[in-house]
């Protein structure tokens, strides 16, 4: 706790100097943010299919807050930020988490041509298949790195990075103090750069980044390792390396990216479901990304191959935490409802997969999009497949209407351990109108369906939102299981949400009845429970 007391203070006295000085300096800058989330739970067992949430019947209420303060002078920025998490289910919705305190602190001197930050920083190389230190605040995901980093442009459009440092801690890991750290050291070393000759450019990057293992958790490892039937034991290393190469090759209107990844052999489970065996395996990635262009036209696709690619703070880490590379879901993007419900993660031990998005503009009104993915295991097994169309006509500048199906195979054993039903196999089509009543007012309104007679059923959903220009808008919308194969479970989902924007504030108010569904943010995906209550919502930047 004094330790915790003394780094609070020190980061006070120095947001204090900050704002201070702004005062005596032309030309220093303050900017900052603040998000502050505020939930209320009603308890209604009939939403829950097992485990409810602590805060139903304890907390009733949980708070998420983050206060950020950022300083420019010259050629020094500062920044800090304050997190408030009150019985928050973010990190993990089975848990009331209560941590606050400063979460993220950092300093950067730019000196021309070199670039030095001290303290929490936010980075990736490549594609973030090797490294990527990002924030994913919806999930309370925090894989910022604690440390010093260089950028060095140490010729015209070449640049080298080089970092040090710890991955922040995982906040459900973390006692008292924030600002803790996760105990392996991570160091990472890029060089990329971009060049053209004629018509053709080139933008090649390789990358290196190395994990070293405290001897705590060493110590932890070779303790499960020993207790494996002898033919199975192995001496792990206490440094596991990955290298990448990648290159961006451009051609008038195609662009092409290619990028390998390279893990040496680590420690990993052989099924953390079963047991606690571990086996020792080296692990790579290739990625590839193709891309052309025209006006009224666009083609996009990519291709991924993985085996044994999950690297992490520890190896013993599970589902997001420890999370050093950066795999999201090999899919399309949903944003309907239910196009958006059943979600591929990614399998780190084994996958192959594809996906093709394609855009043509008809004509001056309409526009059609298609896209398809398909993910197989190493064996040949389909895992996953989407097709997805998507007809949009701009009738007049008051109408707008979108219109399409998806169709969805979905092995539910893989993505969601349930072992005792068959693939899903899905048909969810929908329609989207935006009708402009009057120069203020817009109204728009969604419908869609989807028909399987796998897991929990056929859905229905329809919303509908009024809005007036940028500043109001209020929403409705309901979810219908009328499928689920339990008649008792069959339930209505109501949710009624307003929203005022006043200059650099918007505050939101709503009562939401949510389904439990696999909830995606930035790639990341996680199991999320059913939510029974209203959520409140206050984001300003100034």
């Amino acid at each position: 706790m004094r330790h915790y007391i003394i780094k609070l203070a020190l980061l006070s006295v120095f947001a204090f100097v900050v704002v201070t000085e702004t005062h005596a300096q032309e030309g220093a800058q303050v900017s900052g943010s603040l998000q502050l989330n505020q939930n209320f739970y009603v308890k209604d067992s009939k939403f829950f299919d097992g485990q409810i949430p602590p805060q139903y019947d304890n907390q009733k209420s949980s708070t998420d807050g983050w206060l950020n303060l950022n300083y420019r002078y010259k050629n020094i920025t500062a920044g800090i930020r304050y997190d408030l998490l009150l019985n928050s289910g973010l990190r993990n919705p089975n848990t009331a988490l209560n941590r606050q305190g400063v979460g993220n602190w950092f300093v950067t001197l730019d000196l021309d041509k070199v670039e030095i930050t001290g303290g929490y920083f936010y980075d990736q190389f490549g594609s973030g298949a090797a490294f990527r230190a990002f924030e994913e605040r919806a999930q309370l995901l925090d894989y910022a790195i604690q440390g010093l980093r260089i950028k060095y442009d140490f010729a015209e459009n070449w640049r080298l990075k080089a970092f040090v440092g710890r991955q922040k801690a995982n906040p459900e890991d973390v006692e008292d103090d924030l600002l803790e750290t996760d105990k392996a050291v991570i160091k990472g070393l890029n060089v990329e750069g971009f060049e053209k000759l004629g018509e053709l450019s080139f933008a090649p990057g390789i990358s290196l980044v190395n994990r070293t293992l405290s001897d705590e958790q060493l110590q932890e490892i070779e303790g499960l390792i020993s207790q494996q039937n002898e033919a199975t034991r192995f001496s792990p290393d206490q440094n596991t390396w990955t290298y990448s190469v990648y290159n961006t090759l451009g051609y008038k209107n195609f662009s092409w990216l290619v990028e390998y990844n390279y893990k040496t052999p680590e420690a990993g489970f052989v099924n953390p479901i079963l047991s606690n065996d571990l086996k020792e395996e080296k692990g790579d990635l290739l990625y590839s990304s193709l891309t052309y262009s025209l006006p009224g036209f666009g083609l996009i696709v990519q291709y991924r191959r993985m085996e044994n690619f999950q690297f992490r703070t520890s190896p013993l880490q599970l589902n997001n935490n420890g999370l050093i590379s950066y795999l999201p879901a090999f899919s399309r993007q949903n944003t309907y409802r239910l196009t958006g419900r059943y979600v591929p993660a990614p399998q780190f031990d084994g996958e192959e997969a594809v996906q093709a998005d394609l855009f043509l503009k008809l004509s001056k009104k309409q526009s059609l999009n298609l896209n398809g993915a398909l993910n197989y295991d190493l064996n040949g097994n389909e895992q996953y497949k989407e097709l997805f169309a998507e007809h949009k006509i701009k009738f007049n500048r008051r109408f707008t209407l979108k219109y399409g199906a998806q169709y969805q195979s979905y092995d539910l054993a893989v993505y969601e351990a349930k072992s005792e039903l068959p693939v899903l196999t899905a048909i969810t089509p929908f329609v989207s109108a935006v009708n402009r009543l009057s120069k203020k007012y817009a109204l728009k309104t969604e419908l869609s369906a989807m028909f399987t007679e796998e897991d929990q059923g056929d859905w229905s959903w329809f919303l509908a939102e009024l809005s007036r220009g940028s500043k109001y808008s209020i929403q409705v919308s309901h979810m219908f299981n009328y499928g689920n194969p339990d008649a008792d479970k069959q339930l209505q989902y109501f949710s009624v949400f307003a929203n005022a924007n006043f200059g650099s504030h918007r505050l939101s108010a709503g009562f939401v009845q949510q389904p439990e569904t696999v909830v995606c943010n930035g790639g990341v995906c996680r199991l999320e429970p059913a939510f029974n209550g209203a959520k409140l919502s206050y984001q300003v930047v100034f």
